[in-house]
């Protein structure tokens, strides 16, 4: 048998079999490659984690490699085992779960592709006058750290354009996440106008639409992501920004295992990729406050009404005196 030993997260998702497997491998195959393996005298598909000195006395070969194309790198791949452990899941469960379903025909020609170069915008924008705005562009820029931004009703679209330009002027990629595609919120459509040529919108459409778009995200064709629920896993190169628009909305949670929440993915990829994470809400979630109260995010609040201008004013009334 000829070969290399390769590490491989075999497609069953059971706790008892959340183990790798060895197997030997042909040149060309490595971390992210999905084959198929011989598991137990049947033939099972499998995830390459790549090389591995666990070697047993016998080692099979891999039968096929499906794709040509590496659906994860190492920076996913710690993502996806911190999720395993987090929710309690099997790993395979959790890389299933993370890209589209593959679409072998889509993979036909693809090719890197480097994105348009950006350039530094010199126009102001609101996070300036934000307590802690500056160290939050900063950061998109070239540093890393966890945000609660609270922005006024009608600025949070601004801000987080703001944001993504900081991080593209800095050599990086963006995510954007949003917890619903229709109606789109204006966070994403605001993101998508401001940079047209490096924005791909990953909302929906049917399998052959979305996978290619992962290829093209995985390509370097676009340095930002503006999407749903996955878009939190989208294999940009340089991560600079994960925007989490209104994090308290329940669409942010994934009701399929292992039942993961955006939050919690966004805060664990910008910390494992020395990223920027922003989770942006008018009125933030318990958890996201308890964030903070840990000292693990910084609040950016935005300035004081007589800072500013006059805030509307909010009168509450019993529902029987409405009118």
């Amino acid at each position: 048998m000829t070969g290399r030993p390769v590490a491989v997260c075999v497609d069953l998702p059971r706790l008892e079999l959340d183990r790798p497997f060895t197997y030997l491998a042909p040149d060309g195959v490595g971390i992210g490659h999905l084959v198929s393996v011989p598991f137990h005298r049947r033939t099972v598909r499998g995830w390459v984690l790549g090389d591995t000195d666990d070697v047993p006395q016998r080692v099979l070969p891999v039968r096929r490699v499906l794709s040509r194309v590496p659906l994860f790198d190492e920076r996913l791949l710690a993502l996806y085992r911190w999720m395993a452990e987090r929710y309690v899941a099997a790993l395979a469960a959790v890389i299933e779960r993370a890209h589209p379903p593959r679409v072998a025909g889509e993979e036909e020609g693809w090719i890197p592709q480097d994105a348009p170069p950006m350039r530094p915008s010199g126009s102001a924008g609101v996070l300036s006058g934000y307590d802690r705005g500056t160290d939050l562009l900063a950061a998109c820029r070239g540093g890393t750290g966890a945000f609660l931004l609270r922005p006024l009703p009608d600025e949070e679209a601004a801000a987080c354009v703001e944001a993504v330009g900081a991080c593209l002027a800095g050599g990086r990629d963006a995510a954007v996440v949003v917890p619903e595609a229709e109606p789109l919120p204006h966070t994403a459509r605001a993101v998508a106008d401001a940079f047209p040529r490096s924005t791909v919108l990953f909302v929906g459409g049917d399998a052959r639409e979305r996978y290619r778009a992962w290829l093209d995200i995985l390509s370097g064709r676009y340095r930002v992501v503006v999407g749903t629920r996955p878009a939190v896993f989208a294999p940009l190169r340089r991560l600079g920004l994960v925007w989490v628009n209104r994090e308290v909305h329940p669409g942010h949670r994934e009701e399929r295992a292992p039942y993961h929440h955006v939050r919690d993915v966004a805060l664990a990829r910008a910390r494992l990729e020395d990223a920027a994470c922003v989770l942006a809400a008018h009125s933030p979630s318990a958890e996201a406050v308890a964030q903070v109260d840990a000292g693990r995010a910084v609040v950016v609040r935005a300035p004081r009404a007589s800072e500013r201008h006059a805030a509307p004013l909010v009168e509450v009334v019993r529902p029987a005196e409405e009118d």
